[in-house]
């Protein structure tokens, strides 16, 4: 029985080893970067609504005051998601989420930078503040979701 838990424990320090390594040089500079401005990061985090690694939800330019629903699908898109506090007088004051784009396929990153207009229009609707930055060739989404 002891032999065991030690054997149970030796495979969970090896793959939680292994998923601390996982960051890029630019997602860890990008973690980087958000602690140098007084954030203190959590760990990894779902993406939001509307956003999934296979389809993509946004809302058209209004016209005549209405949204109108824009779907885009992607086969070669990989999302990774960090969770951020931010830091003010030793207080937790609100959180930060920040979302890695990475493409295989480079015309479906194309049509994702295309889209980007629609997916902000989405988020926005729902309150939440969002933009999209480029670092290091990747696509990142800051997203502040509605208090």
């Amino acid at each position: 029985m002891k032999k065991t838990l030690y054997i149970l424990l030796f495979i969970i320090s090896i793959f939680s080893c292994e998923t601390e390594n996982k960051l890029s040089s630019a997602e860890a500079d990008l973690i980087s970067d958000f602690e140098n401005e007084g954030y203190k990061y959590l760990g990894e985090c779902s993406t939001p609504g509307g956003i999934s690694n296979t389809m993509i939800r946004g809302y058209t330019n209004r016209v005549n005051g209405v949204f109108h629903n824009k779907v885009e699908r992607f086969n070669s898109l990989e999302i990774n998601g960090y969770e951020f506090e931010e830091i003010e007088n030793n207080k937790w004051k609100f959180k930060l989420m920040v979302y890695c784009f990475e493409f295989e396929d480079i015309e479906e990153e194309k049509r994702f930078q295309e889209f980007q207009e629609y997916v902000l229009n989405y988020q926005r609707h729902s309150k939440n503040k969002v933009e999209f930055f480029k670092k290091d060739s990747k696509w990142f989404l800051r997203f502040e979701p509605m208090p």
